[in-house]
């Protein structure tokens, strides 16, 4: 689910950079990781068998952390996942801490659980010094600033449904730390990691799971017309 998501929703990717990852797939470098999903279990490189397959983590703790912040209009599902994985992913060059913070509609805490792997609740809607908008907006100066030093301050909370990883691999200063694993590799990673349905999400999906069990399924999205997402019921 999450692969079709990000294939579907990738944004704001000039025509060169485009170009650039469309061909990443199709080359055999063996500094990078082929698509995870020919293998979750284990490094995808042939002949790279001691290449580590762990998701990065930024410091659980550290004097500075970034939000992902959804309070208002995030967009869709997708929308929200490609958006906490890109504000993870600066968490990650940059050494500071990651938290979410998914308000509406509803908690985060409805769908999604911690997996134990990345502390990355709060209780509460988070007092920052400055919130950053990247709602449908490239922010092309990833591809060339030092980001510690253009935002220093001590809580950053960041709204966004774009993809920067590619922006990242552009980045000098950045590129080393990001380009080990392919796009898509980052995104299959990131969720299994740090995310688990809730059990009452797994409650609604069992009958539908076990009636699955063994077959082939094709997966349908049906998009209504409304501002609002259906509550799970009490």
């Amino acid at each position: 689910m999450f692969m079709m998501a990000w294939r579907a929703r990738v944004q704001c990717r000039s025509s060169e950079v485009k170009e650039l990852v469309e061909t990443e797939s199709e080359q055999s470098d063996s500094s990078r990781l082929k698509d995870p999903a020919d293998n979750m279990l284990g490094p995808a490189v042939s002949g790279s068998e001691d290449m580590p397959w762990s998701l990065p983590t930024p410091p659980t703790h550290a004097d500075q952390t970034l939000y992902y912040v959804c309070t208002g209009h995030c967009g869709g599902f997708a929308d929200r996942l490609i958006g906490m994985l890109s504000v993870y992913v600066l968490a990650v060059v940059t050494g500071r801490s990651y938290r979410i913070f998914w308000s509406d509609p509803g908690e985060i805490s409805n769908w999604l659980q911690p997996t134990g792997a990345y502390p990355w609740t709060v209780e509460d809607q988070p007092e920052v010094n400055v919130t950053l908008d990247w709602m449908g907006n490239c922010v092309e100066e990833l591809k060339t600033v030092d980001f510690s030093k253009a935002h220093p301050e001590q809580y950053i909370a960041i709204r966004s449904n774009i993809e920067i990883l590619t922006s990242l691999q552009s980045n000098p200063l950045y590129r080393s730390a990001v380009s080990v694993w392919e796009v898509n590799a980052w995104f299959a990673k990131f969720f299994p990691t740090l995310f688990q349905p809730t059990p009452r999400v797994m409650a609604l999906a069992a009958p539908i799971l076990n009636a699955m069990h063994n077959r082939e399924v094709i997966c349908v999205q049906a998009r209504v017309l409304g501002k609002h997402w259906p509550q799970l019921p009490k």
